[in-house]
């Protein structure tokens, strides 16, 4: 089986990226670009691409996320720029940057590369970039005209949400897309004591 570890979004941020791109599809259609638009529903953040796994390494895999997810504490997460891989030439992905909460998720990749390393998953020698992708480029004439309409898009600003728990998926490819289906969800521990919390962290929102 294909498997991930993902960050999910609330089906609030989904919906609000799905509103924000709106003028970008218009002005890629203008281009005679062709972009495979990810489904709002299967927007999230990809923490590791673990690929094809076998049963067996299933459940040392999800007590690894569970490992991984004892680290952290539910944090803010804010969502904002447009902008495309490779950095340059014709772009393959469009993706929508993570501003606030980059940081621990950063960390977070890094603490799953670290327990999922002895289990035969290698590390990505490139850099982690926190993202939502969120469209992939199979065809276009012009990738100067593409980034001018990336850079054009209205500045949007999508949250603060709360990041809650690492999420084990897997991924079934077909013809009409792939479909995602929750594993496990390991959640990060409450904030106990006397630490404190970003109020903003106790509920999910949206702006543009």
């Amino acid at each position: 089986m294909r498997l991930f570890v993902a960050v999910n979004l609330p089906d609030l941020i989904r919906t609000g990226i799905d509103q924000a791109l709106q003028p970008l599809r218009q002005s890629v259609d203008s281009l005679g670009a062709r972009i495979k638009w990810t489904a709002p529903e299967q927007y999230h953040m990809t923490m590791k691409f673990l690929g094809d796994c076998s049963d067996e390494q299933v459940p040392k895999i999800k007590e690894t996320l569970q490992q991984a997810s004892a680290s952290s504490h539910p944090f803010a997460v804010t969502l904002a720029e447009l902008g495309c891989f490779p950095a340059r030439g014709k772009p393959t992905i469009l993706w929508l940057a993570v501003k606030e909460g980059a940081e621990t998720i950063t960390r977070l990749a890094g603490d799953l590369d670290r327990t999922l390393e002895p289990l035969g998953f290698v590390k990505d020698p490139r850099p982690f970039s926190a993202h939502v992708t969120v469209g992939r480029v199979q065809w276009v004439s012009n990738g100067v005209k593409l980034r001018q309409a990336l850079e054009a898009t209205a500045t949007l600003t999508l949250g603060p949400f709360n990041a809650e728990s690492l999420e084990l998926m897997q991924s079934v490819l077909s013809q009409a897309g792939p479909r995602y289906t929750l594993l496990k969800a390991s959640s990060f521990p409450a904030v106990t004591g006397g630490e404190s919390m970003d109020p903003r962290q106790r509920h999910s929102g949206m702006t543009t």
